[in-house]
């Protein structure tokens, strides 16, 4: 149905009922022109200043409650406060009145995100929301809240695009002619990344954050099976999930908070426009970027709805993420900003439990593990105009990388050292890699080093210079990373990030993991083998004192959840499987640190599409007091191995050997 038919089929349920918008006065600008917009529209709306709230006020607000078809609560953190304002919404929720809620704020007074909460909580809950958090986009906007008005007035939250029986005749519409998207022509291409045949699912990394103006740009395949682009901060958030769903005949769009998805918005003319053979099999999808919304464009043609940016901001997108189906190709091609596919300059927070400190005391960095080919050292600093080095070496006088930076010079020396003898014609004096170090932003920046077996590739601030330098001795008996200030009192480098060695996995072997932060995940794979009695992934204080038990417990299907306190079990919880898994199948064990307690994923191949339960579990001893990982098995035979795989939050890894 196009806009009009919807409006027209609005009008035929409300009768001579209206739309009601609700609002505290502070706001009262923006409901008018909403409400300006709407009766431009044709919709029969009312609000206070139009319906002639005069005399008894309870009164007037208990007619316009009682003479609505739909309710819109422009909600903000004063019409959250306001006596007037609760008193009415909590009449039409009485009254049973449709409710379409509006966002009208963004943030508080204070600067913290606003969310409707008690009585406006409860009455909204659950219910899909329209944006009006800006002032933009009135119009989009607006029709937006249309539908959603004419979405639950008629078929209570079903899709509108499933409307039948209507009253009206649909007028007849001639079908454009059919168009093919274009072959992208090599200048088009040219700077975007050609992805691979018959993935069911690629994840890209967006190393600095997304900004307003910033478009991304896909290029596919559509097939009439399920496809999605997600932008997410992490696995549990996602800025937005926006998913082809051709059995429904509509793109959905959503977005994800803590693993909870909020509400849906739903286009219905983009996938008519693929199955009826108006747009080819081939398409060009653009999401734009704003302030407070993401926009969309297939193939030239804007969409007609939008999706508001809500609880995360736009910053915070860290991975794009592409769903397919195994085999078959559907994604071609991605375009993003250039900068975004670099890496960021800001030094990593204490929570980078992957990075190490460099310390001023002892600069210097043991490699626990022979460096190979394919392996990178990462280093960040903060450049303060003095002369520091970064070097890679072989006990105390070989240098395999000699990175000076030399501002007396304006340049950074390359070398290497044998037995104190520099090789001299070897050396690279770069004035181009100075200039990007004091051009970064605080001159902070970002150094990495990558091992090829043709010589070091190097990397400032994510872009690859022009340089391969040569090996002067074996890669793998390189011992250490050397940081060094001239000036001993000022700390220049501040993180490094060195390969981790993968050491074995062995079944009640304790591993340490010193103390658990924020944000901190642990993930365990196993094989499901259902004559096991039980099996568990232990995060342990001590011996008598786990923080969390995750037992796994084939004979009934479930996972059970507990603490040990001084040698005593506190009280169960027990979350059954789902769906069972075979013999020997595999699966893996998500355990995140939350503010209040851990969340747990249990899935089948750490795939997001195979999921099998997600649950929580309150803390019941500080988090900090974590010291040790301990994985069980009730067969007490090391033999009949379980566990297979596990991954700390400091980068270490454990596997079982074959």
């Amino acid at each position: 149905m196009n806009f009009e038919e919807i409006v027209e089929a609005l009008q035929d349920q409300l009768g001579d009922r209206h739309i009601m918008l609700s609002y505290q006065w502070d706001i009262q600008e923006l409901v008018k022109e909403v409400c300006q917009t709407m009766k431009g529209f044709g919709v029969n709306v009312w609000m206070d200043i139009d319906g002639g709230m005069s005399g008894n006020i309870n009164e007037a607000m208990a007619e316009g409650v009682e003479g609505a078809g739909v309710i819109c609560p422009f909600m903000t953190a004063r019409y959250q406060a306001s006596k007037n304002c609760s008193l009415e919404l909590n009449y039409a929720n009485d009254c049973q009145k449709t409710i379409v809620p509006c966002m009208a704020q963004a943030r508080t007074d204070d600067g913290n995100m606003f969310r409707a909460k008690g009585w406006l909580g409860i009455i909204t809950a659950g219910k899909l929301w329209i944006d009006f958090k800006g002032n933009d986009n009135i119009d989009s906007r607006v029709k937006q809240l249309v539908r959603e008005c004419a979405n639950r007035l008629y078929t209570s939250e079903k899709p509108i695009g499933k409307m039948i029986n209507l009253s009206k005749k649909k007028k007849e519409v001639k079908a454009p002619p059919k168009r093919k998207l274009k072959a992208i022509t090599e200048s088009q291409s040219q700077d975007a990344t050609q992805l691979p045949n018959g993935s069911g699912k690629q994840r890209h990394s967006l190393h600095q954050a997304l900004v307003p103006g910033d478009v991304l740009e896909f290029w596919g395949e559509y097939h009439k099976f399920r496809t999605a682009i997600n932008i997410i901060a992490d696995n549990a958030n996602y800025l937005l999930h926006f998913n082809f769903r051709a059995e429904q005949y509509c793109i959905v769009m959503n977005s994800k908070l803590n693993n909870n998805w909020e509400a849906e918005i739903r286009e219905f003319a983009m996938i008519g426009r693929f199955n009826s053979g108006q747009f080819a099999p081939s398409f060009h999808l653009k999401i734009f970027c704003h302030e407070d919304r993401f926009t969309f464009e297939i193939n030239g043609i804007e969409m007609t709805e939008s999706f508001p940016i809500r609880s995360l901001p736009l910053s915070s997108a860290k991975e794009i993420i592409l769903i397919g189906q195994e085999g078959t190709l559907v994604w071609t091609m991605m375009k993003i900003p250039a900068s975004l596919g670099q890496p960021t300059t800001n030094i990593p927070s204490e929570n980078s439990r992957e990075w190490v400190a460099v310390e001023k005391d002892n600069p210097n960095a043991i490699l626990d593990k022979a460096l190979a080919y394919g392996d990178e050292v990462e280093a960040w600093a903060k450049y303060e105009n003095q002369r520091c080095s970064f070097n890679i070496m072989r006990g105390d006088k070989d240098y395999l990388l000699h990175f000076d930076i030399r501002p007396d010079s304006y340049t950074v020396c390359l070398d290497s050292c044998i037995n104190e003898a520099w090789p001299g014609p070897a050396n690279a004096f770069r004035q181009d890699f100075y200039a990007q170090i004091v051009t970064s932003e605080n001159m902070e920046f970002h150094l990495r080093i990558r091992f090829d077996e043709d010589g070091m590739r190097m990397f400032i601030n994510g872009k690859e210079q022009d340089i391969l330098f040569p090996y002067q001795f074996p890669l793998e008996t390189a011992s250490h990373i050397l940081f060094h200030n001239n000036n001993k009192a000022i700390q220049q480098w501040k993180k490094a990030k060195l390969p981790k060695a993968v050491q074995l996995l062995q079944t009640f072997s304790p591993y340490q993991v010193d103390k658990l932060l924020v944000g901190n995940v642990i993930n365990v794979t196993a094989r499901y083998i259902p004559s096991h009695p039980a099996y568990a992934i232990n995060i342990c204080a001590d011996d008598s004192n786990f923080l969390l038990h995750v037992a796994v417990r084939p004979g009934n299907n479930t996972i059970a959840l507990n603490t040990l306190t001084n040698g005593g079990w506190g009280a169960e919880k027990t979350v059954a499987v789902p769906l069972a898994l075979q013999q020997a199948e595999i699966f893996d064990i998500f355990i995140t640190a939350g503010d209040n307690g851990f969340d747990i994923e249990f899935s089948k191949d750490g795939e997001e599409n195979n999921v099998l339960l997600k649950t929580d579990f309150p803390y019941r001893m500080d988090p900090s007091r974590a010291r040790f990982i301990k994985l069980t098995d009730d067969t007490n035979n090391d033999q009949q191995y379980i566990w297979t795989e596990l991954y700390l939050p400091d980068g270490s890894s454990f596997l079982r050997e074959a």
